[in-house]
C-alpha cells in the first residue's frame, strides 16, 4: 500500500518491506502516470527514458529484474504473465479504461510485440469496487453500453437513472474475447468499497473530512533467468 501523506522515511520502510516479502529487494519498480485510457507502454530496458511522467494505462515488458507496477483504489489491477515468451503486463482498469478496453489493447500489443499466444497467458484480477457496491449513474453507464452492449454487466438500481457496475465481469470478459482460457483467469476475492477496512477506496475515503486516502500497488515482474 501506498498511502497519501506518510512521512517519507515511512513509505520507503514500506517499499523495501514489500520488496523484501517478494524476494525482490534492489528491484525497480515502474509505475506510469496512469490517466484512465487505453493507451500502452512497452518498457524495452532503456530505464533513463522512463519515468513516472509515461501517460499509460498498461505497461509491457520482457526484461528481468524489475517490477511493473499499478496503482489502484477502486480500480481493477490486472497482472498478467506469459510464462513461454517470458514477458508480463500490469494494467489499471477503470471504468474509463475499460470502455477504451485497455485490456484487449494490452494482449493485442503482447502478441504483436513478443510473439505472445493467449491460450499460453495467465491473468490475475486484484481487489476492486465489486458489483455490488459500485453505483453509477448515466455519465458511466451510458458509455458502458454503447461499448459492450445494453445492460451488460449492469444490475439497474433505478432504471435509466443509477445501476451497480461490475468492472471484474466487463474485463473478464476482454481477456477471454482476446483468446485466454478461464481456467487461466484468476480473480482474488475483495472489494475496496465494502471491506474498505482492508484495501484503500477512493470513494469512501475521499467523502471523509481529512481522510488519509492511498493506492494499493499491484506489480508484476520477471526473475533473472
Amino acid at each position: 500500500m501506498d498511502p497519501k501523506n506518510v512521512p517519507a522515511h515511512e513509505a520507503l520502510q514500506n517499499r523495501r518491506k514489500f520488496l523484501a516479502d517478494l524476494r525482490c529487494e534492489g528491484w525497480p519498480i515502474l509505475t506510469a502516470k496512469q490517466i484512465h485510457s487505453n493507451g500502452v507502454f512497452v518498457f524495452t530496458g532503456n530505464r533513463e527514458n522512463f519515468t513516472s511522467e509515461i501517460e499509460a494505462d498498461a505497461l509491457l515488458t520482457r526484461e528481468n529484474g524489475l517490477l511493473l507496477g499499478i496503482k489502484t483504489a477502486d480500480c481493477l489491477p490486472i497482472l498478467v504473465a506469459d510464462q513461454k515468451k517470458r514477458a508480463v503486463a500490469a494494467i489499471h482498469a477503470g471504468w474509463r479504461g475499460t470502455v477504451e478496453k485497455v485490456t484487449e489493447a494490452a494482449l493485442g500489443r503482447m502478441t504483436e510485440e513478443f510473439q505472445s499466444n493467449p491460450v499460453d497467458l495467465v491473468a490475475v484480477l486484484g481487489p476492486s469496487a465489486c458489483g455490488r457496491c459500485y453505483e453509477v449513474r448515466s455519465d458511466v453507464f451510458t458509455p458502458f453500453e454503447k461499448a459492450f452492449g445494453k445492460g451488460e454487466f449492469l444490475k439497474w438500481n433505478e432504471p435509466g437513472v443509477s445501476a451497480w457496475l461490475d468492472i471484474k465481469a466487463a474485463n473478464i470478459r476482454q481477456l477471454e474475447k482476446a483468446g485466454l482460457k478461464r481456467e487461466n483467469i484468476f480473480v482474488l476475492d475483495g472489494c475496496t468499497i465494502h471491506e474498505n477496512g482492508l484495501f484503500f477506496s477512493h470513494r469512501v475515503e475521499s467523502r471523509i473530512p481529512h481522510a488519509r486516502v492511498g493506492r494499493m500497488l499491484a506489480v508484476i515482474g520477471l526473475s533473472p533467468s
